[in-house]
């Protein structure tokens, strides 16, 4: 009995080795063919020599083009010598004072040279360098020089006697502008004659001159 014993338990033992040596090898087939599918599997995406590989270009861009900034309407620059030239036009007679004998004979209604209200020819011949400005004026058949500059303002400031026979005409105010071809403002001017007594202040404004 105790024998029996003996040998069925060695029976056992070899059993339980051979089980564990069934176990063992089958955790190492299990551990191959795990690592020949990881191997498997990493290669199938790689590319073999018949599979040739095709540059993807990059995907096109479009180029916008800035916008073009359009440049402001300018207005043309004056010119640098607006009042040269040679002008020409009328002159209308605003107010005229005398005092003796020159009352009735420049500013008198009747027969007076100047009376108000009334249109006369006037013509400059200017030239302008810089500021200043230099010339000849005629009030009819009155011409003389004249001299002057412009002010910051852009408005002209003229000085000067013009004469003919005994009349002469010294002008003490005048106040213009230049715009294009075309000037306008106002001037006076003193009167006198030297055969006769008395003097004549007269205030005229600029009609249609141009040049």
């Amino acid at each position: 009995m105790g024998r029996r014993c003996v040998t069925r338990g060695v029976a056992l033992t070899e059993q339980y080795a051979v089980m564990i040596k069934s176990l063992r090898q089958a955790a190492w087939i299990a551990a191959v063919a795990i690592s020949a599918g990881a191997c498997s599997g990493g290669n199938a995406n790689t590319p073999t020599s018949s599979t040739p590989i095709i540059a993807t270009p990059p995907p096109a861009t479009t180029t916008v083009a800035p916008p073009v900034a359009t440049p402001p309407a300018t207005t043309p620059a004056p010119p640098a010598t607006p009042f040269s030239g040679r002008w020409s036009g009328n002159y209308i007679i605003d107010r005229c004072d005398g005092t003796g004998s020159v009352q009735d004979l420049l500013c008198g209604n009747a027969r007076g040279l100047f009376p108000p209200g009334s249109s006369l020819p006037i013509s400059l011949d200017l030239t302008q360098h810089g500021s200043t400005v230099s010339g000849t004026i005629s009030l009819g058949q009155i011409t003389g020089v004249v001299n002057g500059a412009i002010r910051t303002s852009g408005l002209l400031t003229l000085s000067g006697i013009a004469r003919s026979g005994t009349a002469t005409a010294t002008l003490t105010y005048w106040d213009t502008r230049a715009s294009g071809n075309a000037m306008d403002g106002f001037f006076e001017f003193n009167a006198t004659y030297s055969n006769i007594p008395g003097i004549a202040a007269i205030s005229a404004r600029l009609g249609s001159v141009r040049k």
